[in-house]
């Protein structure tokens, strides 16, 4: 009986030592997955300086064109915000090009780049930190309403879809491989570590939504792109995406009632860098047609 009770004891113990380093290797990459990986960025062109807007729980990095600075800034402004585990640097291959004939903002996400939120939140908290920058662009016209893009990649579309249901300055939206949940490109992201990974991990999901005090389930663009409708957008799919199908893009489209424009052989939120010419000429003609629309 003693030799049966020691094997049980030693069963137990084996058992509740394995569910505990289970529980604490989900517990380390949850906070691997709020906390992510800073990159800070460094390269923007000499048009452009670095500086900082204050919001009620973060300080948060911006870059901008000179412009802004002056009495008469250019009418057409566009907004760009990276997406997870980018930085600004993600967008310095169009920065120029974009900024020949309009005024440009980049954004550093919360837990991103050099921006000093304790963690991501996913786009909940980030719109907020959007619609901030936006009104913050607006004070800088005392004569004219200048005429809003928000261009956003990856959780960055996310956000931009948010911010446009917070903040009545924003005139246009360009959604570039923007997710339609949260829960369904985490699972994709996920299953690209190992086959399986995103059943494993489930309890990473949990117990990241418990630190950050954010309903995950809920983060989608679908409702924001819905109430858009009938204003000016447009929405951006990488054909090579693995982990924005192009039904999702499709569904936030017929949304929005946006075009959907596909990028051939572009990876996920890469096509501004590998279609370089036709990103930007899409880019500057959505906003010159916004532009002019506003202005009749």
């Amino acid at each position: 009986m003693k030799k049966k009770n020691l094997k049980l004891r030693i069963l137990f113990n084996v058992v509740s030592l394995t569910i505990g380093i289970y529980i604490l290797i989900n517990y380390i990459i949850a906070k691997n997955y709020i906390i992510p990986d800073r990159y800070p960025a460094a390269n923007y062109p000499p048009n452009f300086i670095e500086t900082n807007i204050k919001t009620d729980s973060c300080k948060l990095p911006i870059w901008i064109t000179k412009g802004l600075c002056t009495e008469k800034p250019k009418k057409l402004v566009y907004i760009l915000i990276h997406g997870y585990k980018g930085n600004r640097d993600h967008w310095t291959p169009v920065l120029t090009d974009l900024s020949t004939d309009a005024e440009v903002v980049t954004v550093a996400l919360r837990a991103h780049d050099t921006n000093n939120a304790a963690h991501t939140t996913f786009a909940t908290k980030e719109a907020d930190d959007v619609s901030s920058v936006v009104d913050w662009v607006a004070s800088h016209y005392l004569h004219d309403n200048p005429t809003i893009i928000l261009l956003g990649s990856s959780l960055g579309g996310v956000t931009s879809w948010i911010t446009s249901s917070k903040n009545k300055h924003v005139d246009g939206i360009i959604s570039d491989s923007a997710f339609l949940t949260l829960t369904l490109s985490s699972d994709r992201w996920l299953e690209r570590t190992f086959t399986g990974a995103s059943t494993i991990l489930k309890p990473m999901v949990v117990i990241a939504k418990t630190l950050i005090n954010v309903d995950t389930d809920k983060i989608s663009p679908i409702e924001a792109a819905a109430n858009w409708k009938g204003k000016p957008s447009m929405v951006i799919h990488c054909e090579n995406d693995n982990i924005v199908s192009y039904d999702e893009s499709n569904k936030i489209a017929q949304a929005a009632g946006a075009k959907l424009h596909i990028m051939k052989d572009a990876n996920h939120a890469k096509s501004q860098i590998t279609h370089h010419d036709t990103y930007v000429k899409l880019v500057k003609d959505f906003g010159n047609q916004v532009l002019k629309s506003k202005n009749r």
